[in-house]
């Protein structure tokens, strides 16, 4: 049986992916502009490095228990526009919009505090579960027998690892990745004990109640757009 890749630390990409349907077999994958895209992501983050004002070195945003940096949001934007840029090359009758700054924002705003309420009703992720989730993920991205869609999502895993300097061990047993991983059991979580609940019923429902938590937290959030700009 096939696997269906986990791709939670490519992050962003999932969604682009499931949104915009996108479908390469091995042969059509994209991988020139797969990589130039990558190249663009690692300049962007190296220029934000080289900054050394103090604007840049502070938080994006910061309160109510989270802090999202600079980097974080450069690495959403530029993921996100090149898995649009992609989703338009490979469908012509499904075109993607570029998330605003606001919008990105907004997003990674909602994942932490969602993660935050998890972590506030008392579910959490074991080192166990974590390295389950990895080991499960590298072995799917390693299986011979990938769905055509997967083939995408490795070329893009292969990149995320390479503009990290990383090798493939130190990438996956890194402190970023593993948090990441940390993250994404815990959104699961909370989805599955919402529904269970009866609190929620779908994806959209667990959307709305994200929405409810950036606002209760908006007055207590400051955003820096001295950073990005």
């Amino acid at each position: 049986m096939k696997k269906k890749l986990l791709s939670i630390m490519v992050g962003v990409f999932a969604a682009v992916l499931v949104t915009g349907s996108v479908i390469y077999s091995q042969s059509t994958i994209p991988r020139e502009q797969i990589k130039e895209g990558f190249d663009k992501i690692q300049l962007s983050l190296e220029n934000g490095k080289m900054n050394r004002s103090l604007a840049a070195q502070s938080p994006l945003v910061v309160g109510d228990g989270i802090e999202i940096t600079r980097d974080r949001f450069v690495f959403y934007k530029k993921s996100s526009e090149l898995l649009s840029g992609l989703n338009n090359n490979n469908n012509s009758l499904l075109k993607q919009a570029t998330q605003s700054d606001d919008d990105i924002i907004n997003e990674l705003i909602k994942s932490d505090l969602t993660v935050q309420n998890a972590k506030n009703l008392g579910l959490e992720a074991t080192d166990q579960e974590i390295n389950d989730v990895i080991t499960a993920e590298k072995a799917a991205l390693n299986d011979p027998d990938l769905d055509s869609d997967n083939y995408l999502v490795k070329e893009l895993m292969s990149n995320r690892i390479r503009i990290t300097g990383l090798t493939e061990d130190e990438f996956w047993n890194s402190e970023e990745t593993r948090y990441g991983y940390e993250k994404a059991i815990l959104l699961g979580k909370l989805f599955d004990q919402l529904v269970k609940e009866g609190k929620i019923n779908d994806i959209n429902d667990f959307d709305a109640y994200q929405n409810q938590l950036l606002e209760a937290s908006k007055d207590k959030l400051e955003i820096n757009y001295s950073v990005i700009k």
